[in-house]
């Protein structure tokens, strides 16, 4: 090894280590925090289905799409627990944070049915 040595004898490369060890624990913060936005973005998003599909399947006429969205809402509600797993398995505590995009899908799922008469084009699953 080619390790140039300071005054006292010690090498250079604690401080060079010392270095790479704080980029990579900079890194790792950043990634923490983002992942950590994501799961509130999704934690939002899947409490905000499990109020919007009961509305949707209150609203639909068609036996077949009924079903597919009681199967969805169930399916949404299991990953609310989940995701509230996640959380506690990182230590932190379960919160959501407002998601835009999910926002303006339930927004315009809510117009759709509002505009919409009831009947074959009200399930858009008819064809």
């Amino acid at each position: 090894m080619n390790m140039k040595s300071n005054m006292n004898g010690h090498s250079n490369s604690s401080k060079a280590e010392g270095k790479v060890i704080k980029a990579k624990s900079d890194a790792a913060s950043a990634l923490e925090e983002l992942f950590e936005a994501q799961l509130k973005d999704i934690s939002l998003s899947e409490q905000a289905l499990t109020q919007a599909i009961p509305k949707m399947i209150a609203n639909a006429s068609d036996a077949d799409l009924v079903h597919a969205l009681e199967d969805h809402l169930t399916v949404t509600e299991e990953q609310v627990k989940r995701v509230e797993q996640v959380f506690e398995a990182i230590g932190k505590k379960a919160e959501a944070k407002e998601c835009a995009a999910m926002k303006g899908l339930i927004e315009e799922a809510k117009e759709l049915m509002e505009e919409t008469e009831e009947g074959v084009t009200y399930d858009w699953t008819k064809k």
